[in-house]
């Protein structure tokens, strides 16, 4: 099992976008994230905050597994890969032209991507995602959704 491939840094710090496609019903959005990344623990942990419609619509957090991260042939590309869980807390909103009803959507998810480290501290990176989970809905109770997301980010090491 390869945790990470930088091996001259230990904590990794980035900045993330990624999209969440209109499917099944699910209307676009964007988040916004800040991740954290360590040669120690396999895991790279998320807060985000989510936006529709260009405005505010939600916070949440995620913690991915990183499996492998092996090397694609020989090139300085990785692929990865793991199971992890996300959690978004939707606050109930209402302005003139957005409202929302408070929901929280929790759900293991399954992530793949590749990397690469342009320079010993720089790494950039691009994955997706797949999230079967449950919608605690504050009018519809408990409804089953399932998301697409899409990220890319760069990691600075130190």
């Amino acid at each position: 099992m390869v945790f990470c491939t930088n091996l001259n840094a230990g904590t990794g710090i980035g900045a993330q976008l990624g999209v969440v496609p209109p499917l099944f019903n699910i209307d676009a959005a964007q988040t916004i994230s800040a991740t954290l990344k360590t040669d120690r623990i396999p895991f790279v942990f998320s807060a985000k905050i989510q936006l529709e419609e260009k405005k505010f619509s939600g916070a949440g957090f995620t913690s991915d597994m990183w499996l492998a991260n092996p090397v694609i042939g020989h090139s300085i590309i990785h692929f990865y890969y793991g199971p992890g869980f996300t959690l978004i807390y939707f606050p109930k909103i209402e302005k003139d032209d957005f409202s929302q009803i408070a929901q929280l959507f929790a759900a293991p998810r399954f992530m793949a991507g590749i990397n690469c480290f342009l320079t010993d501290f720089s790494e950039i990176y691009a994955q997706a995602a797949v999230e079967p989970g449950v919608l605690f809905h504050e009018k519809d109770g408990v409804k089953f959704r399932i998301c697409f997301p899409i990220e890319a980010g760069i990691r600075i090491w130190f």
